[in-house]
């Protein structure tokens, strides 16, 4: 019986869009080794959710990337429902990584990794592989369909108001890239208000989605990221696809995981 549970792995879809990619990377990992893998959405244990949000006070975003979608096109099975076992599983986890305080639980390397219920990030050294990433990426590629995108020269992202202050691209680099490209740039931020009292000469891209700011990023030649998960994935895409070049790279550990191209 324990051998034929530990056939299996099941992966939770939590947090952001950008996250979700990084957990279902690790789907496609557990699936290249050889384990029967499904993801599952946290949403679809209210309980358990509304509870993780009020303890951890998780900033709520927009899902929208079709998972289930990305999922076929990756092969992967994915649950819209537990059995008592899963859930089981799941809240024993969290009582793991939250009560007995072992929070490097999220960032488990992946070959370590023996639980078959797999809660974390996985966004440090060796959670995934290279590989895995960018058939992630080339999947989302063709699932939002970018391709149509018009391209676009040089792209500034600017997250700021949801993002810790420590993480906010700084001022005078921010500064000395515009007066380098002459403010021809789109900026793609979350925050309208910020960037226009910072940089009042800087153009916003004026799309009312963000599906629509990702397909900008991900259709660019020139970037500027912030250090968020967002436009590492749009940033894969354009390097993968449309040769872009990067004007720095963040500090966060998951950047080493695509081959980029910094620009002279």
């Amino acid at each position: 019986m324990i051998k034929f549970i530990s056939q299996f792995r099941i992966i939770i879809l939590m947090g952001g869009c950008g996250n979700r990619l990084f957990q279902i990377t690790r789907a496609v990992d557990l699936s290249r080794e050889g384990y029967r893998v499904s993801i599952i959405d946290i949403e679809d244990f209210p309980i358990l959710y509304k509870i993780i949000n009020i303890v951890n006070g998780w900033t709520k975003h927009s899902i929208w990337i079709d998972f289930d979608e990305l999922a076929k096109k990756l092969n992967i099975r994915k649950l819209h429902n537990a059995n008592f076992f899963i859930t089981f599983l799941i809240y024993i986890e969290l009582i793991n990584i939250k009560i007995f305080k072992r929070a490097e639980r999220l960032n488990t390397a992946l070959l370590n990794d023996s639980r078959v219920c797999q809660i974390g990030y996985f966004q440090e050294k060796e959670c995934l592989t290279s590989d895995s990433v960018e058939i992630v990426g080339s999947a989302l590629h063709d699932a939002l369909n970018i391709k149509e995108t018009q391209m676009v020269d040089i792209v500034l992202h600017y997250r700021a108001g949801d993002f810790d202050d420590s993480h906010i691209l700084e001022y005078e680099e921010v500064e000395i890239f515009l007066k380098y490209c002459n403010y021809e740039c789109i900026c793609i931020t979350n925050d309208r208000k910020y960037v226009l009292n910072n940089f009042p000469r800087l153009k916003i891209h004026d799309g009312n989605s963000a599906v629509s700011d990702f397909k900008i990023i991900a259709k660019s030649s020139n970037i500027y990221p912030s250090d968020s998960t967002f436009c590492f994935w749009a940033s894969l895409i354009a390097n993968k696809f449309y040769n872009a070049k990067m004007y720095k790279i963040p500090e966060s550990y998951y950047w080493n995981y695509i081959n980029l191209i910094i620009k002279d």
